[in-house]
């Protein structure tokens, strides 16, 4: 006989991230269908929700408006159809879903991901300065070969990536334990304009020390080889 058996959320994610749910640093509720981006959502648009069903309910809600659908919440058990939509959902799809949502729900999504220590940003969709901005961590719940991602509600961001973000531009991100922490802080917030719509392209890391054919590689891999010009008796130095 083959008995299998799904393991709660909790002992799925990893002990960082289980400490984030029991601290309630990220918002999360376990659920038998895949509607967890659906639970952020509804974290970010109706924060004021305390009550364990009502937000089930709200997420619920959220998961037939994005697919076009109007659910009515009554008393008593969800009809089969509505229960059998969910159960065969097979999950959000941040690479064909992630524009219709932030477009229904008027969001502006920054993920992030377990990259060493601590979590860091992965990606980030602005639609319009004027959405709310919802930060979700995005987790694998690597149990098996079949990895699947779950995605939580942020609720103290800064906990999760140990530093105070700029809540204007949601760019710079300031280190709580730097000496200088609030007098770059406050700097950076009276000249922050808000989000920005180009990303600046950033170049290969280049070590001071470098020996001279190690910085000719580099300068070729950056497009700066322009930059170094010959001077007398051989040497080589930088136009700046």
């Amino acid at each position: 006989m083959l008995c299998l058996y799904r393991l709660p959320l909790g002992a799925r994610l990893r002990k960082e991230v289980a400490y984030f749910n029991i601290h309630g640093i990220t918002r999360d509720i376990e659920l038998h269908y895949n509607i967890c981006w659906f639970v952020a959502a509804s974290h970010a648009l109706h924060p004021d929700i305390n009550n364990y069903k009502s937000r089930i309910a709200d997420a619920i809600k959220l998961f037939f408006q994005f697919h076009d659908q109007e659910y009515i919440l009554k008393d008593g058990p969800m009809s089969k159809r509505y229960k059998q939509q969910q159960q065969q959902y097979a999950g959000f799809n941040q690479a064909t879903d992630l524009d219709k949502y932030q477009s229904v729900f008027k969001l502006n999504v920054f993920t992030y991901e377990f990259d060493g220590q601590p979590y860091s940003k992965s990606n980030e969709f602005i639609a319009d300065k004027d959405c709310i901005n919802v930060h979700i961590l995005v987790v694998p719940l690597t149990i098996d070969d079949d990895v699947e991602v779950h995605a939580m509600f942020i609720k103290d961001f800064d906990l999760v990536v140990g530093g105070k973000l700029c809540e204007k531009c949601n760019q710079k991100l300031f280190s709580l334990h730097s000496r200088n922490y609030q007098r770059d802080f406050e700097r950076h917030m009276l000249k922050c304009q808000g989000p920005i719509s180009k990303k600046k392209v950033r170049l290969d890391y280049t070590p001071v020390v470098q020996s001279r054919e190690t910085r000719s590689q580099n300068s070729q891999i950056n497009g700066q080889i322009n930059t170094l010009r010959p001077r007398k008796r051989g040497k080589t130095k930088d136009k700046n």
